[in-house]
């Protein structure tokens, strides 16, 4: 995936940062994230190894006694030189070292969880347990408006459980193209954010 130049990085950061104490109540569309998790012994790594499941972009989150992974999956077919992603799933371990895990599958549907998000594609996020005891998944998932040079923008999804059910606290994209770059033609595409939780709550 493209990288982000320097400056829309920052800028990401610093609208993620903020955002992350401004959200309002949880909104009330909620994703259908709620299955029994599948249970798997792993060998090493890979964590699945198998080829039953392809993930990408793990961002790690250690709450609880417990170590989750968030990650986006994959779901091209062998033959395909690129990737299909258009959703996301969670493993959990209470013990990396014991090779017991759990899987969430599709733990994050964007199609079900933003309105505004056509589902197509999910890339690299990242999840931060917030001050106010709630979970923030950040995604970059791609926006409705096709009237912007790049549609990928930054959404968030928050739970008051690390591996939800995830709900839109604010109707629209976090962070999407006309923020960063108004109406000029060039640029690069909002993917891939990180969050940086300091040690005063911002």
């Amino acid at each position: 995936m493209k990288k982000a130049e320097p400056q829309p990085v920052i800028l990401t950061c610093v609208w993620l940062t903020v955002a992350l104490l401004l959200i309002g109540p949880v909104g009330s569309r909620v994703g259908a994230q709620t299955t029994r998790p599948q249970l798997f012994q792993s060998t090493g790594n890979p964590i699945i190894g198998d080829g039953s499941y392809y993930s990408a972009d793990g961002a790690m989150l250690s709450f609880g006694g417990k170590l989750y992974v968030y990650f986006g999956n994959d779901q091209a077919d062998r033959w395909v030189g690129g990737f299909v992603m258009a959703e996301y799933g969670v493993m959990a371990t209470d013990d990396p070292e014991s090779g017991e895990w759990e899987l969430h599958r599709n733990n994050l549907n964007p199609d079900e969880v933003f309105d505004w998000a056509t589902g197509r594609n999910a890339f690299a996020g990242q999840v931060a347990h917030g001050a106010d005891g709630r979970f923030y998944w950040y995604v970059p998932v791609e926006w409705k408006n096709d009237q912007v040079p790049d549609r990928m923008a930054i959404g968030v999804a928050v739970s008051g459980s690390p591996i939800g059910p995830w709900t839109d606290p604010i109707g629209k994209p976090l962070l999407a193209w006309p923020d960063v770059f108004g109406e000029s033609r060039h640029g690069n595409s909002l993917i891939d954010p990180h969050v940086f939780q300091d040690t005063d709550g911002q």
